[in-house]
This record gives structure tokens, sequence and C-alpha cells, in this order.
């Protein structure tokens, strides 16, 4: 069932050049949506105008059928936010952010502790109930945030890259949370990320570049649809470069690191000719996203 569409939205800042440009995609109930891209291609832009923070110049974005213009509050009752800076009054403590949050959605004040110690629990952070934001390490900040977001049971849940600078303890915790809470429930999650093992994850996957639809599908159906293999090399020359890039019919530097897609082995024996400084490995995301983002 479909919970929230986007039909064919476009959003200018300065009428020069657009933003986001005809951005079409549907979510449905449980749905877990990877929204993925290089920087400026129009993933915040995408996030505010999901947000209702500003309004597309042409096309709508409809929450079980309505246009979110129309219904904004009760679109906003029904989703959470998780953005890239945590919104939290920092010389507050956890537990009075928290009800704040609760009372935003007209919570009672039994509801918002019920769920606040629910989520707590659920991260084993009971502890800092009392302690100021300001107190917390960047890990616990962003729990707390993910609590925030979750305060009021949303039915759609927007992650803008929720996991960027965190150690790979927290990176953890909050993925076994997410991981769990999508087994107990049917909300449908709205990720941006620029880790690959993170978007391997969703349902869906939709990469943009310069505020277009590249592709939707699958993480599945895109390594199908990619090269079987990836032929990697370091420091390759450029002369080099452009002999196995004519040889493979494709190539793509990245850094100092050149890398092509190869569907026949066979033809190993003829790179290894032009040089045999090489390592081969299975295709993988972060490959798709290359390919897909600078091609």
């Amino acid at each position: 069932m479909n919970i929230l569409s986007v039909s064919d939205i476009s959003k200018s800042y300065d009428k020069k050049k657009l933003a986001v440009q005809n951005l079409s995609f549907e979510l449905d109930v449980g749905d877990f949506f990877g929204f993925l891209g290089p920087n400026g291609a129009g993933k915040s832009t995408t996030i505010s105008l999901l947000s209702s923070l500003i309004t597309p110049d042409i096309g709508k974005i409809s929450f079980q059928g309505e246009n979110i213009i129309n219904i904004r509050k009760k679109y906003l009752s029904n989703v959470g936010f998780i953005f890239q800076d945590p919104p939290l009054d920092r010389n507050a403590t956890v537990k009075s952010n928290l009800i704040f949050a609760g009372t935003l959605y007209n919570l009672s004040k039994t509801e918002i502790e019920n769920n606040y110690l629910k989520l707590l629990k659920n991260f084993k952070l009971l502890h800092l109930l009392d302690k100021k934001i300001l107190k917390l390490s960047g890990g616990e900040k962003r729990i707390i945030d993910i609590c925030r977001a979750l305060i009021h049971d949303p039915k759609i849940l927007f992650m803008d890259e929720p996991t960027t600078g965190l150690d790979p303890v927290n990176r953890l915790r909050i993925w076994d949370f997410i991981n769990n809470l999508r087994k107990k429930s049917k909300v449908t999650i709205f990720l941006t990320t620029h880790y690959m093992d993170e978007a391997s994850k969703c349902s869906k996957i939709c990469f943009i570049k310069n505020g277009r639809i590249i592709k939707v599908d699958t993480p599945d159906k895109f390594l199908e649809d990619s090269f079987e293999l990836v032929v990697q090399f370091g420091g390759l020359e450029d002369n080099l470069f452009n002999q196995i890039k004519r040889l493979l019919n494709n190539g793509l530097k990245v850094g100092n690191n050149s890398i092509f897609g190869l569907n026949d082995e066979s033809l190993l024996s003829q790179v290894k000719k032009i040089s045999s400084e090489y390592t081969v490995r299975k295709t993988n995301l972060n490959d798709v996203f290359l390919w897909l983002t600078n091609n």
C-alpha cells in the first residue's frame, strides 16, 4: 500500500538552475528506501521538500493520497525526522528534550513518559535521563535524536545521514535498533547515506545526480545489472588507463585508483599484457554508485 508519493516535483532557488528536477518515486508501507547521490546531487533539497520546510515549484508530494501542503499538520504528526544536525537543546537534559518533543505532538504526559522510557531502554541508555545534552558523546546525542524523532510513533521516519561521523560501535548500535524497529513495526524509512553497506540493507534504492533521478531499483537488481567483476589498479599511468579502457570499453579514475568493469574473464589475459599490477574482485554497491554517478 502506497504511503508517500512524489510526483514530478522540481525546485529552483534562483530561477537559473533547478536544485531538483522532475523527481518521481513512491514509498509503500514498510519500505526501506535509500536515497543516494554525491554531494550537491539534490538530496538536501529533497529532504527539505519532504519535510515541508519548502514547497515544490511544480509537482506534488502526497501522504496517503493527500497533498501534504493541504494537510501539513496531519502529515507532520505522522512523520519523524533525523537531520544531520540534531535539533536538541544542548543546555537541557535528555528527559527535558524528549518531553518537549512529545508535547509538540500533543501526547499526554503518560504517553510521553512511556515512550521515552521504552526507547531509552532499547538503547540501554536510561542512565542518561538527567544528563545535559552538552555532556553527551556524539553517538549518545545521535541516539537521543533518534528517540526524539520516534517519540510519537511515526508512520514514516526520514533519516538524513544518521551515522555520519560516528564510531563503528555506535553505528552498530543504531543499526541494530533500526533493524529491530523494522521487525516490530511497519514504519517506512527514507534514508540518505554515503555508506554503501547501509544502503545495501534497503528494500529499494534511488540514485540521484544533478537533481535528477538516475534509477530506482533493489540493491540486488543494481548488482545484477552491473558488471560481474571489477578490475582495480593503483597509480595507473594515463596511457595505460586509456589502453585498458579501449580494451574493456569502460573505465573510471577515482583518486589514485582506476577501476574497470568486466564480464568476460578471458579478457584478463589481454589486460595483463598492458599491466599486471591489478586486483580482481566481485562488484559491490560502492562500485555501482561510482559507475552511475560518474558516467
